[in-house]
């Protein structure tokens, strides 16, 4: 005949070390919820810069295009910014850059209505050609700076990402 224990063995967990493990399992789940929440947070922002950038190296082909075969330049008095870019091809079409409303570059062609050259999720916030003259060699310089910026927010505009550029040409 079998002989069964009145006292049962003790197994299983208490109750204070469930609400340790769930207490240490919480913690844990809410440091990974704040890890991947800040990797996503920053490959957002890292999107968002290499768009503004993409978007000011491509404002700056566009301006050496314009400039590589330039027959003249309309040129802004010595040592000064004027706010727009007017150059005439080889060929003899016009070339003219310059801001339009909304934050747009825009680029016309020969005479033609400007077609704006960046997207419209970014704005071009600053482009200047200035002319400068270096004493030292005699030479004519133009000085192209850009800066292309993206922002949120209807109401209460905010820069999440922002890129300055410049370049140079001798003439």
């Amino acid at each position: 005949m079998t002989r069964v224990s009145a006292v049962s063995s003790k197994s299983g967990l208490t109750l204070i070390e469930t609400l340790l493990y769930s207490g240490i399992l919480a913690i844990f789940m809410l440091f990974t919820f704040l890890l991947v929440s800040e990797l996503l947070s920053s490959n957002a922002q890292t999107r968002d810069n290499i768009e503004v950038i993409e978007e000011a190296e491509f404002i700056l082909g566009k301006v050496n295009w314009a400039m590589s075969d330039a027959a003249y330049i309309t040129l802004p008095a010595t040592n000064t910014v004027a706010a727009l870019l007017d150059v005439g091809a080889s060929t003899g079409e016009s070339r003219r850059f310059e801001v339009a409303a909304g934050g747009g570059l825009s680029l016309s062609i020969g005479g033609a209505t400007g077609v704006r050259v960046n997207s419209a999720k970014t704005r071009v916030t600053l482009f200047g050609a200035e002319n400068i003259y270096d004493p030292d060699t005699g030479q004519i310089l133009i000085k192209i700076k850009l800066k292309v910026e993206k922002e949120v927010g209807a109401e209460t505009v905010s820069v999440i990402a922002s890129s300055t550029l410049e370049t140079t040409y001798a003439l």
